[in-house]
């Protein structure tokens, strides 16, 4: 679980420190949902044809502990300015007090908008890769503010 919070935390400083560098990286923040891609608060810098998501969401109480952390890699196809279309692949830990899970998928998506950008992906995932291999179908979607 350490190790995985290092590596997000690594994503995320290394994606903010070479936008600062570059002028042409957009940076957006919001929010994502999906079974490979992670559940919660969201950044995303988007480079020429690569862009870096990281995802994640700590919830814990005496009762409850429910951790998603999500690392997305896509690759865009077409970047227009007010529509993407892209291949992802993402990644998604998910830790409660009973069972921990590894989500991995793969699939391709599109993303509408320029200010406010809204973005729908299918694809497929290996469901809990610790413990079994199964792929199925994938839905994920997110909302993002550009800074």
């Amino acid at each position: 679980m350490k190790k995985i919070a290092i590596l997000l935390g690594m994503l995320l400083i290394t994606a903010y420190g070479y936008s600062q560098e570059k002028q042409n990286v957009e940076q957006l923040v919001g929010i994502n949902a999906g079974f490979s891609t992670g559940y919660g608060f969201s950044y995303k810098a988007v480079f020429r044809k690569i862009a870096l998501q990281a995802t994640v969401l700590p919830i814990k109480s005496d009762e409850t502990k429910y951790i998603s952390l999500g690392a997305t890699a896509f690759y865009m196809l077409r970047h227009e300015k007010r529509f993407k279309t892209f291949t992802y692949l993402g990644n998604h830990y998910v830790s409660t007090y009973k069972d921990a899970e590894d989500n991995i998928g793969f699939g391709w998506g599109l993303t509408l908008g320029n200010k406010v950008q809204f973005s729908a992906m299918a694809g497929y995932a290996v469901y809990d890769a610790f413990d079994s291999f199964g792929l199925l179908p994938t839905l994920e979607t997110s909302l993002f503010f550009k800074l």
